[in-house]
This record gives C-alpha cells, structure tokens and sequence, in this order.
C-alpha cells in the first residue's frame, strides 16, 4: 500500500490499512446525563481509574463537552472527553475499561 492507494471500490467506505497508535497519550470519551452535565466545565480535573491496572491512576482535564445529546433508552446524555498522559512502560492500553471522576468541588 502506497500514498494515494485505494483499499476500496469508488463509492464504498474506505478500509483503513494502518492504524497508528500514540500509547503515550490517551483520549477516553463518556456520557455524563442531562442532570448533571451542566457542573461540567472544560478543564475541570479528572481522576481516572482503570478496571486493569487497579493501583494506578490518572489525573486528566476535561478537553471536550459535546453541545449535541446522545438518546439512549429515552435518557438524554452528552459525550464528554478527557485526554491524559501515561507514564512509560504502563500497562494500560486502548479499549480498557475505566471509570472517570470529575472534580467539580473541591474543598481546601
């Protein structure tokens, strides 16, 4: 495969051929439901734990608030991203399950 190959047929969905993958760096999309996405703001702090690798987590910001709801099941949710920085030779990887906590108070 070369610059400018086709994988598929003109009017087709193209097929990707290489994937590449920065494990440096990770970006987890969620929903956050209609009652409580008004308390997200961007750049709000984000702990983020991992179903896998249970004694580590990572501290994100949030980067993205979706202005359009996704409708699941007749609920109104809005997609929220996060992007975070993993420490070298961890073994989180793409697709692990987590959870996301968002700080939206915090007392001193």
């Amino acid at each position: 495969v070369k610059v400018g190959d086709f994988l598929s047929p003109a009017g087709y969905a193209a097929t990707v051929a290489i994937e590449i993958v920065d494990n440096r760096r990770m970006e987890m999309a969620f929903n956050v439901n209609e009652l409580d996405i008004p308390k997200v703001k961007l750049g709000q702090k984000v702990s983020i734990k991992v179903d896998a690798v249970p004694n580590a987590s990572f501290d994100s910001v949030v980067t993205s608030i979706s202005s359009l709801p996704v409708i699941q099941f007749g609920t109104l949710s809005y997609e929220v991203k996060v992007v975070f920085d993993v420490p070298q030779n961890s073994p989180l990887k793409a697709g692990m399950g987590a959870t996301a906590d968002i700080i939206v108070d915090s007392k001193t």
